[in-house]
């Protein structure tokens, strides 16, 4: 955007005793609360290769040879990233009666731009998560399914009819996370706390949940399962207002990921024949999955 005294005429006035700007001043970082894992790389691309581990440990009897496993290549691809940056550009009159200090401020305006930005790439994982069949390992799935490719062994990591949010779903959603199976149909014991993630519609019900410590919204007695090694998170940049998500806390053992491959840096350019001072900013980075397990989704109801 190019910035004028026509475009900011009152920069050079002292009539106006406080400018503001109506978006908000600070943009925290939410992206490792989504996605779990945050990567940084200098490679042009990054890539990912999935296998299946070995199997349990089998019986063999005295000079019998013990039986041969090794690891079963499932899926293999490249994260390439995306780009995206800004650029703005002002006179030297602008700078030179920018009484309020508005242009001296633009360079951590545009932080706070890319860092919603960078938030908002990161919810994307979960926003569209029930309809992209382009961010993860493997071709053609949803980040959230029924019928997850897995080996041929049966994985979902979604519930066959979406779950309003509340916490007799949230102890369906635990029992469904922990009773997968890997790639070599075993059980995948898993007894670490679970992040619950919520839109902003549901924070107060996730509040009550987290707080209560009986079955929240009954006259049951029973304890408040929905607590038992359970955070919840809200995050603003969900686009649906009955959706919710959760993963493992343990980033180690989930599947979603950020990577980021160039950090945010703005840097001066010359000075045009207009005499206008430019600034341009930019930054790269990708959002996906490379496996479903410790991920589980969804559309609430």
């Amino acid at each position: 955007m190019a910035f004028t005294e026509t475009s900011l005429g009152d920069i050079g006035h002292l009539g106006i005793d406080k400018l503001f700007k109506v978006e908000s001043e600070k943009y925290p970082d939410y992206s490792e609360r989504i996605v779990g894992t945050v990567i940084k790389t200098k490679q042009s691309y990054y890539k990912m290769k999935s296998l299946a581990g070995f199997g349990p440990a089998a019986d063999f009897a005295e000079g019998a040879p013990a039986e041969l496993d090794d690891y079963q290549a499932l899926f293999v691809k490249n994260f390439y990233p995306e780009r995206i940056g800004k650029m703005i550009e002002f006179s030297d009159d602008v700078a030179w009666s920018d009484q309020y200090k508005i242009i001296v401020g633009l360079q951590p305006a545009i932080a706070k731009s890319f860092m919603l930005k960078v938030n908002m790439i990161a919810a994307s994982l979960d926003n569209l998560g029930f309809t992209s069949t382009t961010m993860g390992m493997v071709p053609g799935e949803t980040l959230y399914s029924t019928s997850h490719s897995n080996n041929g062994y049966p994985l979902s990591n979604m519930p066959a009819t979406n779950l309003a949010f509340g916490p007799l779903a949230v102890e369906q959603m635990k029992s469904q996370m922990r009773n997968v199976v890997s790639a070599r149909g075993d059980i995948m014991p898993y007894d670490g706390p679970i992040t619950v993630k919520v839109p902003v519609a549901l924070d107060g019900r996730a509040w009550a949940i987290a707080n209560s410590e009986r079955l929240v919204g009954t006259n049951n007695n029973d304890k408040a399962y929905a607590r038992w090694k359970i955070d919840y998170e809200t995050i603003p940049y969900y686009t649906s207002d009955t959706a919710w998500f959760a993963r493992y806390s343990d980033n180690e053992e989930q599947g979603g990921f950020l990577i980021h491959f160039k950090p945010y840096s703005i840097e001066k350019l010359s000075k045009d024949e207009r005499l206008f001072n430019r600034y341009v900013a930019s930054q790269k980075l990708v959002v996906g999955w490379r496996d479903a397990h410790g991920l589980f989704g969804t559309a609430g109801a």
